[in-house]
């Protein structure tokens, strides 16, 4: 008598959006939201970005709230321990994987504002004033990230004229940027453009020098229609020294079973 075999696990696709304040991640991936289709059990499951976690008690959240106090208001959140502030922010951004493996298990699409790829950039140029040391600095804390949990499977890097979308970011807030942090920000988009080069399979380049915001959004929504047609095993642990397992159709993530998703 023959059997059945089970039907081949699916999962969702990771998706991070990057770039320097002011270049439109937030109002992009609003407008975004609107056009892409539900998938696998549900729309969308958005993963905000550090700047717009107000409220709430998870642990991310009260991780991120630590910082804020101890940074006394800096908008980068120097407290004057760079390895901690580092390790807290990986932090938060191994507990958004966590709480979204559901949803991703679900077939449904995450979208992070910001990730891994930020937190390894902003704090090595922090940490190192030379950008040679800087870009060696973000590679290794990348690396480092990714043992602990997985990359994104496309990156979204939004890029502007600096001086330009740092305009936007101090039109649209209550702040001025200093010329310490107006350097930060050239730098940071340096890097960003530099780690790309390192990963051109995982991050596409969206230029808003060179396109309108509903190109724009098209683009983004054409890339991500692609990635999520792509076939993906079940997401990795990469602390558990294992790949996410498939069983009865549905992926598991180490010890945790699939169950429904909510928003952060």
């Amino acid at each position: 008598m023959s059997t059945v075999p089970n039907p081949p696990c699916t999962r969702g696709t990771l998706i991070s959006i990057e770039g320097i304040n002011g270049v439109g991640k937030t109002y992009l991936t609003d407008r975004l939201r609107t056009l892409l289709p539900a998938s696998g059990r549900g729309a969308p499951l958005v993963l905000e970005e550090f700047s717009a976690r107000k409220t709430g008690d998870d642990l991310g959240r009260a991780l991120l709230h630590a910082l804020i106090d101890t940074a006394d208001g800096d908008m980068f959140l120097r407290s004057g321990t760079p390895g901690t502030e580092a390790l807290l922010l990986f932090a938060i951004k191994a507990y958004d994987l966590d709480i979204a493996h559901p949803a991703l298990a679900e077939g449904r699409l995450v979208i992070e504002g910001r990730g891994l790829d930020t937190t390894a950039i902003y704090q090595a140029l922090l940490t190192e004033s030379s950008d040679t040391a800087a870009t060696a600095r973000a590679r290794a804390l990348l690396e480092f990230a990714a043992t602990w949990r997985a990359l994104p499977d496309l990156t979204i890097l939004i890029i502007d004229d600096p001086d330009r979308a740092m305009q936007r970011a101090e039109q649209r807030g209550t702040f001025t940027y200093s010329a310490a942090d107006r350097s930060l920000q050239r730098r940071a988009a340096a890097l960003y453009l530099t780690l790309a080069t390192d990963a051109p399979d995982r991050i596409r380049i969206l230029d808003r020098r060179t396109v309108d915001e509903n190109g724009a959004v098209q683009q983004m929504r054409d890339w991500i229609t692609k990635a999520r047609n792509a076939d993906r095993a079940c997401l990795s642990q990469p602390w558990h020294g294992q790949p996410g397992t498939c069983a009865d159709g549905a992926c598991r993530f180490g010890s945790h079973p699939a169950t429904a998703a909510t928003a952060p």
